[in-house]
């Protein structure tokens, strides 16, 4: 997992490159985190999903972010401290989790001078079938192939195809 202790490193001698993934879900963000980790490019995950944000936090002894802009830049230090390896530092956001967390002066810095991976999906349609399917298998960090479940609803389709618009245009504003 992620948030496993294992995956802690030493703190880097030198201020670490930056990289940030962008992407909203179904893109291929997790194919890309497993390439780079195998790589020693960082170790890119979704540090600011709550649940990850409070195991990190708490075992480093840090206050858990939770939204709280105060708490944000103790646990931005520490996850670049504790997470960096070979002098980079990865993470990837959906987002969502980049306007609950990082829309702050902690945010503001972790984006300063960082090298950002902008990730979208060119097959939109089969996105939103991958999307609707996780929702209905309860998994999102993995392969889930749409023929291990019924056929998802028009309904959960609409749906899935509203999110991947909505966190589209949302990144598409964030960069302009």
């Amino acid at each position: 997992k992620a948030y496993d202790a294992q995956l802690d490193q030493q703190p880097p001698y030198a201020a670490p490159e930056r990289v940030i993934i962008c992407a909203g879900p179904r893109t291929g963000s997790n194919a890309l985190s497993r390439a780079m980790l195998a790589a020693g490019i960082g170790v890119p995950t979704e540090y600011f999903l709550p649940d990850y944000e409070q195991r990190l936090a708490k075992r480093w002894g840090v206050p858990v972010p939770a939204g709280r802009p105060r708490a944000v830049d103790g646990y931005v230090r520490t996850l670049i401290e504790k997470r960096s390896i070979n002098g980079i530092f990865a993470t990837k956001l959906q987002f969502w989790q980049l306007q609950r967390a990082l829309c702050n002066p902690a945010g503001q810095a972790l984006f300063a001078g960082a090298h950002l991976i902008y990730l979208t999906r060119g097959d939109a349609q089969a996105q939103a079938v991958s999307l609707a399917v996780a929702h209905d298998a309860g998994s999102f960090g993995g392969s889930v192939k749409p023929r291990d479940l019924p056929p998802a609803s028009s309904r959960q389709l609409r749906r899935a195809v509203t999110s991947i618009l909505r966190e589209d245009a949302n990144f598409q504003r964030f960069f302009a």
